[in-house]
């Protein structure tokens, strides 16, 4: 689906990295949606969201209290990086 968005481009990280790594902050967890936990292969546990105004995914990690946050250009350059863009297979 090809859309003409008028929004500006968001913040994106640096060009070989993705997201931001964040503290816990009264203000963030104010405007975010929980949405599911989960746990990794070590037994981690982490807690998913979407921000409320942007819908950018966010992560939280039980163990550390700090948060993940991956802006949607991010999302972007990874569907590329993985792919996204190549034709075949």
């Amino acid at each position: 689906m090809k859309t003409n968005s008028q929004k500006p481009a968001g913040e994106t990280s640096a060009a070989n990295s993705y997201g931001r790594v964040m503290e816990s902050d009264k203000l963030l967890e104010q405007e975010i949606e929980f949405i599911f936990e989960e746990r990794d292969k070590e037994g981690n546990e982490y807690d998913f969201f979407l921000g409320k105004i942007t819908r950018s995914p966010i992560i939280k990690s039980r163990a550390t209290g700090k948060y993940f946050i991956l802006p949607w250009p991010d999302v972007i350059k990874l569907g590329i990086n993985a792919g996204l863009n190549r034709r075949g297979k």
